[in-house]
């Protein structure tokens, strides 16, 4: 049983990792993401150790605050992998870092294909002449330019056109 608590990723990590049934399935007790600080972090982990968490997978962004939460952890040994960042102390099995480029990558020309002639898109377009607000961050922010430049294809495709006339490089 792994637990995942992040503040950033917690329904991503939700989606890939469920896998149902077979030798391989994963189950996850539950995920949290802390965005309010050290406080409100210690208490998901340890209301997830109170669940019977055997392993907890966070991303800490206070690295230097989570030290008694890592030292509780150890303790009753339940091991720790700490995406993206290294405590500054406390005990961790691992430390595993994202590809954050190629997952930008990957998240523009999926985001690129799905919403461009797709019934998602359509209704973002039917919302947004209606006077809905439309906006997105990152490779969110890319495709809604008239063009972008897809890394992932390594060229300047046609976006979804909300900002005529510009291109994201």
């Amino acid at each position: 049983m792994l637990t995942f608590n992040t503040g950033c990723y917690p329904n991503q990590l939700s989606s890939m990792s469920i896998q149902p049934g077979g030798q391989n399935a994963l189950y996850i007790t539950s995920t949290g993401a802390s965005p309010n600080g050290p406080v409100r972090f210690d208490s998901n982990v340890q209301g997830m150790v109170s669940q019977g968490a055997k392993a907890i997978v966070m991303a800490p962004q206070d690295t230097a605050a989570i030290a008694s939460t890592l030292d509780n952890l150890a303790q009753k040994k339940i091991p720790v992998v700490s995406v993206d960042t290294r405590p500054d102390k406390g005990q961790v099995y691992m430390v595993v870092r994202a590809n954050n480029r190629a997952y930008g990558e990957k998240a523009c020309t999926y985001l690129g294909e799905t919403l461009k002639d797709s019934a998602c898109g359509d209704a973002m377009r039917r919302a947004y002449e209606n006077g809905a607000v439309i906006g997105g961050s990152s490779a969110g922010a890319m495709v809604m330019c008239e063009y972008y430049f897809d890394p992932g294809k390594g060229k300047v495709v046609e976006g979804l056109n909300y900002v005529p006339n510009t291109c994201v490089l």
